[in-house]
C-alpha cells in the first residue's frame, strides 16, 4: 500500500494495521503530517518537526475524534512553534492543565459538538448551572462515584426526570473527555466514568412515559383561565407578557407545535396572504410548512399589530423571544384546575386528531414526525392545501369545546 497520499476520511477509515507493531502513513497535502496505525487499530496523527536541530515527536490527536483538517492545522502550528524556538509539546502541556476541570470540559463539549441544536445546548447549560455548577472548578478525577450517587439522589427527591437528565449529561461529558484529551504521547487520557455505577447497580429512576392530555370536557375551563391570564395584574409590562403567554399557549394547542418551535417563530416566516407559516430548525432538521386556520390567522394578525420584534412571541422587553412561561402556566393550572405542560398541549392536539379519525401519516406530517412508512417518509410530501382541511377540523373541534366561533 502506498505510504504517501492525500488524507481523506474515506481513505483513513479503510486503513488497517498490516501486522506490524505500527504502520505509518504520510499526508501528501501537508508536509510532515503522519498517521500512525497501531497493532490494535488505533490511528494517531503525529509529526516530527525539528527543535534546535533535533527532531521531536508531536502528537495531534486520535482519528476520527481529531479530524484531518484539525490535524493539518495542528501540524502547521507545531512546525511554526519549532521555527520560533518553542516546544509545541510544552504548549500543549500548558493547555492540558486548563482542561481538567468539569466547567472547561462543558465549554469544550458545547464548542466541539457544533451540531447540537440551540435548544439542546440551552437545556444542557440549564442542567449544568442548576445542578452541577458547584463542581465547575473540580478536576474530573476529583469527582467520585459516591459524590455522583449522592447528587443523583438529591436531585431525584424533587425531580427523577431531571436527576436522570443531569447524570446523562455528566456521563456524556466524561465520555467526551475520554475521547478528546490526550497525554504527551498521543494516548487518550483514561478517565474512569463515575456515572457508570448508576447503570451497574440499576439505580436510574424509572421514567414513566408522559401521556397527559387536556380532556375534552376540561378545554373550556382551560381556555377561560388562559383568557383571564392578563386580568389579574395591573402592571402593563406583566400584562403584555401574560397576553403573549395566553396567545402562545393557544397557538401551540391549535397547531400542535413543539414549545421550541413556537417560541422561535419569526414574522418573516408567517405568510398571511397565502395563509401558512414555516417553522425552521425543527427537531428532525427539516422545515415544516403548515396552514393557518381562521382562528390562528386572527390570533397572529392581532399580535402583528402590537409588536415590532422579529419574534412572534416576545418577552417583557418586546424584542427578544419569550422565555419559558412557568409562572403563567402555574396560574392557569391553579385557575382552571387543569394540570398541563406545554408539551401536553401538543399531545392533546394529536389525541384530538386521532379521535377525528384523521389518517396517521397526515397527523405525523402536521406534527413533523417522520412517517413510519418508508415510502411515505422518502417520497410523499403533502401540500399545504392537503393539510389545511385536517388542520381546520382539529381547530373546529377545539373551538366547539370552548364555545368559541371562528
Amino acid at each position: 500500500m502506498t505510504k504517501t497520499f492525500v488524507f481523506t476520511k474515506k481513505r483513513l477509515d479503510s486503513l488497517t494495521n498490516n501486522g506490524a507493531a505500527r504502520d505509518v502513513y504520510h499526508d501528501a497535502k501537508v508536509q510532515g503530517l503522519q498517521l500512525r496505525v497501531s497493532s490494535t487499530g488505533r490511528k494517531t496523527f503525529i509529526s516530527r518537526p525539528s527543535l534546535d536541530g533535533k527532531p521531536i515527536m508531536v502528537t495531534h490527536g486520535i482519528y476520527p475524534n481529531t479530524t484531518i483538517e484539525q490535524a493539518r492545522n495542528k501540524t502547521i502550528k507545531a512546525f511554526n512553534n519549532c521555527s520560533d524556538g518553542v516546544n509545541p509539546n510544552q504548549v500543549k502541556k500548558n493547555k492540558q492543565t486548563k482542561f481538567t476541570a468539569l466547567g472547561d470540559v462543558m465549554s469544550d463539549y458545547i464548542k466541539v459538538k457544533h451540531k447540537l441544536k440551540p435548544k439542546t445546548v440551552s437545556d444542557y447549560q440549564g442542567l449544568f448551572n442548576i445542578f452541577l455548577l458547584d463542581w465547575e472548578h473540580l478536576e474530573l478525577t476529583k469527582i467520585t462515584q459516591k459524590m455522583v450517587q449522592e447528587r443523583h439522589l438529591q436531585i431525584g427527591k424533587k425531580s427523577p426526570y431531571r436527576a436522570n437528565a443531569t447524570m446523562r449529561l455528566l456521563r456524556a461529558l466524561y465520555n467526551f473527555a475520554d475521547g478528546y484529551y490526550e497525554d504527551l504521547n498521543g494516548e487518550l487520557i483514561a478517565l474512569p466514568n463515575p456515572v457508570r455505577q448508576i447503570s451497574k447497580f440499576n439505580n436510574w429512576y424509572k421514567e414513566k412515559p408522559r401521556t397527559n392530555t387536556i380532556q375534552p370536557n376540561d378545554l373550556k375551563k382551560w381556555f377561560d383561565a388562559i383568557s383571564n391570564l392578563s386580568s389579574h395584574n395591573n402592571n402593563l409590562i406583566r400584562n403584555n407578557v401574560s397576553s403573549t403567554v395566553s396567545d402562545l399557549l393557544m397557538f401551540i394547542l391549535f397547531t400542535g407545535l413543539r414549545k421550541s418551535e413556537a417560541l422561535g417563530l419569526l414574522w418573516e416566516d408567517v405568510d398571511f396572504e397565502n395563509a401558512h407559516f414555516t417553522v425552521k430548525a425543527t427537531k428532525n432538521n427539516s422545515d415544516l410548512n403548515l396552514p393557518l386556520t381562521t382562528f390562528t390567522t386572527d390570533l397572529l394578525f392581532k399580535r402583528k399589530m402590537i409588536t415590532e420584534s422579529q419574534y412572534v412571541f416576545t418577552g417583557s422587553d418586546g424584542v427578544q423571544q419569550l422565555d419559558n412561561p412557568y409562572k403563567q402556566i402555574k396560574k392557569v393550572n391553579e385557575g382552571s384546575g387543569v394540570k398541563f405542560t406545554m408539551h401536553d398541549l401538543r399531545r392533546t392536539f394529536t389525541t384530538i386528531a386521532s379521535s377525528l379519525e384523521i389518517q396517521l401519516h397526515v397527523v405525523q406530517f402536521l406534527t413533523n414526525h417522520s412517517p413510519t412508512d418508508v415510502t411515505l417518509k422518502h417520497y410523499y410530501r403533502p401540500s399545504i392545501e392537503t393539510l389545511r382541511k385536517p388542520m381546520q377540523q382539529i381547530n373546529d373541534y377545539i373551538l366547539e369545546k370552548i364555545n368559541v366561533t371562528s
